[in-house]
């Protein structure tokens, strides 16, 4: 196929243009099937929350002010909304900026690889990262990866000295992932500075240094490339137009109940970490000395901080201080980080397996930078090391990670149209003919090609299971299917294949809850925010804009979604302050996967002594609990 189209072509066009042609079709053709035939869904419930508040779905009118990174870019999004509603949007831009990331990629790989490398490094990639980014995206890690990627191209593009345009492309995947997610993406900020000194060192190698490299161009080149860096002036002035209308946005904000809002977040977020909050018996002469008592702090561990009586900025301020320094002394021994690390179990990670043989090629075959798959190694440790001792480290983390050392890897080796160890001096000196040129001797050449060949076979081999999908059978009773539906995320932070598999078909895991809620709508249901939004979420397809998890007649008990505006209004309009207070009164329901033993006791010491529970309905897993005052 690639010499029928090189022929058509001409052999004026250069023949890694076609290459890339050949893969971006085929990528797109296998992006297509697994978004036509699997189930696509958000990993963790904070994206489904953040296309709740974006869409509308909560309160009825979207609002961007509060966003990952920046509300402008936040308010962009609700334009998009505003303009097709039928769209979930901020799904969509999950999507496209995994595919630009992976392609952008292999555009570098056909470009510096010859043909079978290129065809072997893209097929690797895309079968292990395209179920990250597609079957079960997460902001984080798209975050990191686009980042990651117009890094890379941005500077390969500097150093080739052509396809400026493609400097466009990498500056908005940079402008796009720190605009719209922020600093989750700075985990890719190590990795693109190790492929800057690798360009750096490069150019010093070809003794070609960036001015002199332009100074050899001819006026009409120059002014052609002059004319393509103009192109990138747009994306520089608008990337810092953004954040300056951002800034500009908070400090002129006037909206008191967003304001409050905010800083209540600020809070709440140093609070709430991926780090389990630690056991009372280590903080309870702190906490004592505050007035938190043990069912408060239980309160706390699960996210219920919704009551503004005893959980106000002010008091969750105080118990952030005190978790802040016990964790700032409780940090952990090396030995302790690297057990923790080795229990991970990397070696089942596909991402892993793609490192560290991609390290291994470089040191066998690409010797002159045998210290490159080192350090970039080290420092990936090192990231994981940091993260395990901070209690973050999480399977999002740690694939981003992979993919970025993988990709550093694999745009930093060019063994086509090279010589045995080194890079070329210029692109005229690329031909079909040099493309399809392996570097060094006839034994490395059927040497590696033997090797790639093994490598993409067993890879394949391994991650193949992850596209093949897991139907639950029509036979499973409903209790059944809610486990098979459930089990995978309940640990949101580990790797397990059966999130990428698991397909429930047309039978909707909580169908019984959600005619509840509809056919009661003057009953108010409280939900406990450790149980019943996350498994909620796998009930909306991330395609479709997402049906309101907290609305008119139900509310999660959680500080960020309880003290959202659009809470507060549903409350207001029910003449409730207090939501827990409120459980004590009729028609206001408890929605737990637990006993509910906790919101009682605690109910019991700051509203009535004498309250009590009883079981009023179990619907799809769920207990429905109502608080009932104690006689007086």
């Amino acid at each position: 196929m690639e010499q029928f189209l090189y022929r058509r072509v001409g052999p004026d066009k250069h023949v890694a243009v076609i290459r890339f042609c050949i893969i971006a079709l085929c990528s797109i053709i296998g992006i297509s099937f697994l978004l036509l035939y699997h189930n696509s869904r958000y990993e963790l419930p904070g994206d489904y929350f953040r296309s709740l508040l974006l869409s509308g779905a909560v309160g009825g009118n979207g609002d961007g002010r509060y966003f990952r990174a920046f509300p402008f870019s936040g308010q962009f999004l609700v334009r998009l909304y505003t303009l097709k509603p039928s769209v979930n949007w901020y799904f969509w831009l999950l999507i496209l900026m995994g595919t630009i990331s992976l392609l952008v990629l292999f555009f570098i790989f056909c470009s510096q690889l010859n043909g079978f490398a290129a065809y072997t490094v893209s097929a690797l990639f895309f079968i292990i990262f395209a179920r990250d980014c597609f079957l079960l995206p997460d902001s984080e890690r798209i975050a990191v990866m686009a980042l990651c990627s117009g890094c890379i191209i941005f500077f390969w593009c500097l150093r080739e000295r052509r396809a400026l345009l493609l400097c466009a492309a990498g500056l908005v995947l940079i402008a796009a992932s720190l605009l719209f997610f922020g600093r989750p993406a700075f985990t890719a900020i190590p990795f693109a500075a190790v492929f800057l000194l690798v360009m750096i060192i490069s150019i010093l190698e070809t003794r070609s240094m960036i001015y002199g490299a332009v100074g050899k161009i001819d006026y009409g080149k120059g002014r052609k490339a002059g004319g393509l860096l103009l192109l990138l002036l747009p994306v520089v002035i608008l990337s810092a137009g953004a954040v300056f209308a951002n800034h500009f946005a908070e400090s002129r904000q006037t909206d008191l109940e967003w304001r409050s809002y905010n800083a209540y977040l600020s809070i709440r977020s140093k609070l709430y970490s991926e780090v389990p909050l630690p056991e009372y018996e280590q903080i309870e002469t702190q906490l004592t000395a505050i007035g938190i008592s043990r069912g408060d702090y239980a309160m706390l561990a699960g996210e219920m901080d919704a009551d503004p009586d005893v959980f106000n900025a002010a008091a969750l301020a105080k118990v952030r201080d005190v978790v802040e320094n016990y964790r700032k002394l409780a940090v952990p021994s090396i030995r302790d980080i690297l057990i923790l690390i080795r229990d991970r179990e990397y070696w089942l990670y596909p991402g892993a397996l793609l490192t560290i043989a991609l390290s291994l090629f470089v040191i066998i075959f690409y010797r002159k930078r045998f210290w490159l798959p080192i350090l970039l190694n080290i420092g990936a440790l090192a990231i994981f090391g940091v993260c395990a001792a901070a209690g973050q480290l999480s399977y999002r983390l740690e694939s981003a990670v992979f993919f970025c050392c993988c990709a550093v890897l694999a745009a930093s080796c060019t063994p086509a149209a090279h010589t045995r160890f080194g890079y070329r001096k210029s692109r005229s000196e690329i031909t079909p003919e040099a493309l399809n040129t392996v570097p060094g001797t006839p034994w490395y050449s059927i040497l590696w090609r033997i090797l790639a060949v093994v490598l993409a076979a067993v890879l394949l081999i391994f991650e193949l299971p992850a596209y093949l999908p897991v139907k639950a059978e029509d036979s499973l009773s409903m209790e059944d299917f809610r486990l098979f539906a459930e089990k995978p995320f309940l640990t949101s932070g580990n790797y397990d294949i059966m999130k990428y598999r698991m397909q429930t078909g047309n039978r909707t895991v909580h169908p019984g809850f959600a005619a509840l809620t509809a056919e009661n709508p003057d009953t108010l249901y409280l939900l406990d925010p450790e149980t019943v939004p996350e498994t909620l979420s796998l009930d909306n397809s991330p395609w479709e804009v997402p049906k309101a998890v907290s609305g008119a007649n139900r509310i999660v008990l959680s500080g960020f979604t309880l003290y959202h505006p659009a809470s507060q209004k549903a409350l207001a309009e029910r003449d409730i302050e207090n939501p827990i207070a409120s459980l004590l009164t009729e028609n206001v329901y408890f929605v737990t996967a637990s006993d509910g033993t906790r919101m009682l006791e605690y109910l019991q010491t700051h509203y009535d002594p004498d309250a009590s529970k009883e079981l009023a309905a179990l619907v799809d897993g769920y207990f429905i609990w109502n608080y009932l005052p104690g006689r007086k």
